[in-house]
């Protein structure tokens, strides 16, 4: 039997690649653009036409087979694969839908535009004037950059994953050259990081998504440090555009410093030097806000979002299967990467006396476990999603250097690549954005002007039309669902009856039903008080209704 030689592999592997990229845009050409029903049984997975799969299956293959050959050396068909791999896991949330799938990503990148369009800012509300910029500033600026710039508008907004996973992908890669590894292990690497849970998370146009990026390329930076003075001062700067970021983000990577200065006592000088400088940083622009509003939280809730995880609410059977398939793929993953990594915390203790190794891996056991006693003390909200997202290249690194089975390895990647679809398409189109929605709401907030305002409104769920256009809009904003009743048959629709303004919508509704099976806010038309509302505008997705009756409501509270 003729051997295949290394040029021929490699071109093998490139047309597995070509092939499955040419399944997956003719799979997009197919459904695009889909609006997923809350009831279809896998959300937006439901859609995928078979070639979707087998492209996909043919990139796995791809991948499994460049990983295992040993006679790759260079970078280049790697760095490809990964980027058709950013395609396959996240590109079908881009292009397979009309507008982003978040309705929070227009936040508070509409602030920028609107500012930008009007010239101004309302003042009727002046707890919410330019939050993007008092939080944000870095990523405010970044936002004017782009549109003033480039000359576009949000439409941008949708394609952020591809933007920010690709740089995630590649700093994962980088990790690994710093350690010193084969491409094949750096590609396994990035790998595992990019098809694991919460990469999306990071990957929108919001300002954690260039936090996360700042925090993993001051963590390869740190983590791999070779003692060089240049480096550390690069590191000053990066952890500067961190704070003026997403100041939470800074905080998490202060524990990590702070056991990286107890691990690494050889380079205590220099190293203590650079912590005072970065928390000298910090201190000066986010201490106040981030202990004003998260010390409470710190103190009085110990751990609650980690015991999240595992609470019932959150991953009992869902009221449609799309919900169950998507929480139950996360749990996959989460029972996948710690199970890993608890194998490989006892290989490091099993090899302890090999110096070299033990050298090596301290600074990721110990970076990890600072991110999660940070996590713990409920730091700054969504701390399950953060836990995640922050351990996850050091979890990954760990991986890599401890088990050399390979077998076991290429497991974990066909594992990964099967979760990913049901974690990130699973979802039932929860808050899809629709285009009845965004001429809905451009027509509230352009044409209901604000001296009409009063009486604020009834929008359904999160978001409210600040992700959109106007912060100010959101005056007295309603949010019901996961924040109020726990159940649909516990809700009165006559708990809308005090606001003037009342919005029915799909996008609403579909929220809403993603969680409960159905919207009792619905019901709100045909109550005595909506029966006599004045339906203002009506473009078949989205409805305003101009309560009478709201006066009385807010005069006699009935």
């Amino acid at each position: 039997m003729t051997k295949i030689s290394p040029s021929q592999r490699l071109k093998l592997y490139l047309i597995l690649a070509l092939a499955s990229l040419a399944l997956f845009f003719f799979a997009v050409a197919q459904v695009r653009f889909v609006v997923v029903d809350p009831y279809d049984t896998l959300g937006l997975v439901s859609h995928f036409p078979v070639v979707y799969w087998v492209g996909l299956a043919l990139l796995l293959l791809a991948s499994v087979l460049a990983f295992l050959d040993q006679d790759l050396k260079g970078d280049g068909l790697f760095i490809f694969l990964l980027m058709a791999l950013v395609i396959f896991l996240f590109g079908s949330g881009v292009l397979m839908y009309e507008y982003p799938r978040d309705p929070s990503a227009y936040y508070p990148t509409g602030e920028v535009k609107n500012l930008l369009d009007t010239g101004r800012f309302s003042i009727q509300q002046p707890g919410l004037l330019l939050v993007s910029y008092h939080s944000w500033p870095a990523f405010h600026f970044l936002n004017a950059f782009v549109m003033l710039m480039g000359g576009i508008g949000l439409e941008f907004i949708k394609y952020a994953p591809l933007f920010w996973i690709p740089i995630i992908g590649l700093i994962a890669y980088t990790m690994g050259k710093r350690l010193a590894l084969s491409p094949n292990w750096c590609f396994l690497l990035a790998f595992l990081t990019l098809a694991s849970w919460m990469v999306g998370y990071a990957g929108s146009a919001s300002p954690r998504s260039l936090g996360i990026a700042l925090f993993l390329l001051l963590s390869v930076l740190l983590l791999t440090s070779r003692g060089n003075v240049a480096e550390r001062l690069l590191a000053i700067p990066a952890f500067g555009a961190l704070v003026i970021t997403h100041g939470y983000t800074s905080v998490a990577l202060l524990a990590g410093l702070t056991l990286l200065l107890v691990i690494r006592r050889q380079n205590v000088f220099t190293f203590l030097l650079l912590f005072v400088v970065m928390f000298g940083m910090w201190y000066l622009y986010q201490a106040n806000q981030a202990l004003s509003l998260g010390a409470h939280q710190w103190w009085s809730k110990p751990f609650f979002d980690i015991f999240n995880l595992a609470q019932g609410e959150r991953y009992t059977l869902a009221s449609v299967a799309a919900r169950a398939a998507n929480r139950y793929s996360q749990l996959g993953y989460l029972v996948l990467w710690v199970s890993l990594v608890a194998a490989s915390a006892v290989v490091f203790v099993i090899r302890w006396r090999d110096r070299e190794h033990r050298n090596k891996l301290l600074p990721f056991f110990g970076w990890s476990f600072g991110m999660v006693m940070m996590t713990a003390l409920n730091y700054g909200g969504e701390g399950t999603y953060r836990l995640y997202l922050f351990t996850l290249l050091p979890a990954a690194t760990i991986l890599v250097l401890s088990l050399a089975w390979r077998p076991l390895l290429v497991a974990a990647m066909v594992v990964t690549v099967a979760l990913s679809p049901l974690n990130y398409s699973g979802d039932a189109g929860y808050g899809q954005v629709l285009a009845s929605e965004i001429k809905g709401i451009e027509f509230f907030t352009r044409q209901v002007s604000p001296p009409q305002f009063s009486g604020g409104y009834f929008y359904g769920t999160d978001p409210g039309l600040m992700y959109y256009y106007d912060p100010n809009i959101s005056a007295e904003a309603f949010n019901p669902g996961f924040h109020g009743p726990k159940s649909p048959d516990k809700v009165d629709p006559a708990i809308i009856n005090p606001f003037r303004w009342i919005i029915i919508s799909r996008q609403a509704t579909q929220s809403i039903v993603y969680g409960w099976g159905r919207n009792p806010y619905d019901a709100w038309p045909e109550t005595p008080v909506g029966r006599g509302a004045n339906l203002t505008y009506d473009n078949g997705g989205f409805r305003i209704y101009m309560n009478t009756a709201y006066m009385q409501f807010r005069e006699t509270g009935r």
